[in-house]
């Protein structure tokens, strides 16, 4: 089974592999500024059938669109949520969608930051905290990227291995454990 997880936006990070192997990741710039929506989804549509085909993607598992920014934001992110479900319908793949606040809980232990880090003024937003939490994540279970959309991506990819095989969470191996307990500790 080849789960893809993605985090879609103008700058989709994306997650693929088999639960308990080691995932390919990367990002995919889908909107040229100058490009519209219509030219954007097609070019999207083309990159999923080349994802499936590339990576034998059994399952799709993406973030529910975020209400939040323009009214042009929002239509683009729900239009390529409607791209994932077409394109996973025609190839009659199971696809997912799962809230932020779900996922990022499972990733993090955490959906926001504490008192006291906002008082230190450690992060300006809690955006920031957000990405920097997804980050340190990605870079405990080893998996390096400086891309936030890449470790947003990872960890969409990871619940969606969890959900599916609860025990995968305990056959990443002794290393991995203990640096999420360490980090359940320090942040939890």
């Amino acid at each position: 089974m080849s789960i893809l997880g993605l985090d879609q936006s103008t700058h989709t990070g994306w997650a693929v592999g088999h639960p308990g192997g080691l995932p390919k990741w990367g990002v995919h710039h889908c909107r040229a500024k100058d490009s519209d929506h219509g030219e954007a989804y097609a070019r999207y549509r083309a990159w999923l059938i080349d994802m499936f085909t590339e990576h034998g993607v059994t399952r799709v598992v993406f973030e529910s669109p975020i209400q939040a920014g323009s009214p042009v934001t929002q239509r683009f992110q729900w239009g390529l949520h409607t791209v994932i479900e077409e394109v996973c319908s025609t190839f009659k793949l199971p696809c997912n969608e799962i809230h932020n606040a779900t996922w990022f809980k499972y990733w993090v232990g955490s959906g926001r930051p504490s008192k006291i880090e906002l008082k230190l003024g450690k992060y300006a937003t809690e955006s920031a905290w957000k990405k920097d939490m997804s980050l340190r994540q990605a870079a405990n279970r080893g998996w390096l990227t400086d891309d936030h959309n890449i470790a947003d991506a990872l960890g969409i990819w990871d619940h969606a291995c969890f959900l599916i095989d609860p025990s995968y969470r305990f056959r990443r191996g002794p290393e991995i454990r203990r640096r999420e307990t360490k980090q359940e500790r320090l942040f939890g």
